[in-house]
Order: structure tokens, then C-alpha cells, then sequence
């Protein structure tokens, strides 16, 4: 046989419904309209029974039905005293950024950056250089060619030279060939008459000497001979100069 239910039983399992459903509803950190009426009428409740009626009950159950109210009570109170600090802190926190950002973008304003300062002095302008006229510069000195034509002209001149006074010794070699020695003789002074510093000169002094030879005027070919020996012991014509010294000279050695 079943044991009867206890009427305190069922009571304190409506209680604890009835403050989850209140729990429940703290989690928006405000209590919901109403709430402390719910509790007041659910104590009654407990006190009377459903039917109106009183009914018995121990006095663990009425213990645990005040203190149940009683947190509750405090809980929503301080609830709603933290929503309301936090309503009052934030627009204040908010506002903060706004007044640092305008102390930090504001700045002062110089109105003249030299004010206070000494004069500040400016260089002196330059002074524009002179412009002088192509009209006024010196004309360059005209550029003369006649030293190059002068100096072409003593090449061909040089040219000209040489070939006649080849052509001279050419011509005195070729009458002293033909044994005419006066005529070489005559060919010869006019060498020296035209060209007295010569190319020619040691050549013409040696056909002179075999002209002389050649006309029988020895001494004076072997005095003109001597000459020309003592002047260039080593020179071209020394060998050939010796030959026609006697045997008894010594420069024929």
C-alpha cells in the first residue's frame, strides 16, 4: 500500500518551479514586471493551500520558503542597482574619446612666425652683368696664306736645285771623260760661282783634282788632294784621293 502524498511535498515542488521561472528571468539583469508580487502571492499560497485552506506544513518548509524569497529579493535589488550604474557610466565613457580627440586635434595658431625675432636681412640683389654688342668686340686678324704658298714655292725651288747641280757634276764628269779637261774646269767654276755651299761640293773638289791631273797641272792637283785628305782622313773620297798621290807621299798610306 502506498504511502499517502504529503501535502508540504507538493508544495515546495510548486516553489521550486516557481523560482527557476524567476531565476530564469534575472538573466537580463532587470527583474520582470511583477515579480516580487508573484513571490508575495506564492507564499500565501504555500501558507493557505489551494483550496483556501490552511494546511500544515514543518518548519523546514516555511524556512526554506522565506530564505528563497528572501534571496530573491536581494538579488533583483542589487540587479537593478548595477543596470542603473551602468547606465549612468556609459554615455560618460563614451563622451571621453570626443573631448581627447579635441584636445589632441587642436592646435595653436602662429599668427606671424617671425614675431618676436630680429630683422632678417636680405642679400642685395645681383648686379646684372654687362652685354657687350657683337658690334663692339675686336675683329680676329686676317689669316694669311702666303707663307704656305712662299713655303711650296721653296720646295719646287729645292727640287729645281738639286737636279741642276746634278746636271752640273754630271756634265764636268762626262768632258773630264772624253779627256777634256779644260772644258770640266770651266763646268766646275760655274758650280762653285751658283752654288758656293753646294750638295754637291766634295764631289766637285775631287773631279777637280783628276781634271788637273788629266790637264798636267800635278802640283796642284796633289796640293788640292792633300787639302781634302787632311780635312776627312776617313771620308768617301779618301782612298780615291791617295791613289793619285805619288808613291813616295806619305798620305798614300
Amino acid at each position: 500500500m502506498k504511502n499517502p502524498i504529503d501535502p508540504s511535498d507538493l508544495a515546495d515542488a510548486e516553489l521550486d518551479a516557481d523560482v527557476a521561472r524567476l531565476l530564469g528571468s534575472f538573466e537580463d539583469e532587470a527583474p520582470p514586471p511583477g515579480a516580487a508580487a508573484r513571490l508575495l502571492a506564492l507564499a500565501d499560497t504555500v501558507e493557505t493551500g489551494d483550496d483556501g485552506s490552511a494546511a500544515p506544513r514543518s518548519s523546514w518548509t516555511s524556512l526554506k520558503t522565506l530564505a528563497a524569497v528572501g534571496g530573491l529579493l536581494v538579488t533583483a535589488g542589487l540587479c537593478v542597482v548595477a543596470s542603473r550604474r551602468e547606465q549612468t557610466k556609459l554615455p560618460s565613457a563614451v563622451d571621453a574619446p570626443a573631448a581627447i580627440t579635441a584636445s589632441v586635434t587642436a592646435s595653436p595658431v602662429i599668427e606671424n612666425p617671425h614675431e618676436g625675432v630680429g630683422p632678417v636681412e636680405t642679400a642685395p640683389a645681383a648686379s646684372p652683368m654687362p652685354v657687350v654688342a657683337a658690334s663692339a668686340l675686336p675683329s680676329a686678324p686676317a689669316v694669311r696664306t702666303t707663307p704656305n704658298a712662299s713655303a711650296g714655292a721653296g720646295q719646287a725651288e729645292s727640287k729645281d736645285s738639286f737636279r741642276e747641280q746634278l746636271a752640273i757634276v754630271e756634265s764636268a764628269r762626262h768632258s773630264l771623260s772624253e779627256k777634256k779637261a779644260d772644258e770640266c774646269l770651266e763646268t766646275l767654276r760655274r758650280y762653285d760661282t751658283k752654288y758656293p755651299s753646294g750638295i754637291f761640293t766634295t764631289e766637285v773638289q775631287v773631279v777637280r783634282v783628276e781634271a788637273l791631273m788629266t790637264a798636267g797641272q800635278s802640283e796642284k792637283a796633289f796640293a788640292l788632294a792633300r787639302k781634302l785628305i787632311a780635312e776627312n782622313p776617313r771620308g768617301a773620297y779618301a782612298d780615291r784621293l791617295r791613289a793619285l798621290l805619288p808613291k813616295t807621299d806619305g798620305l798614300d798610306r
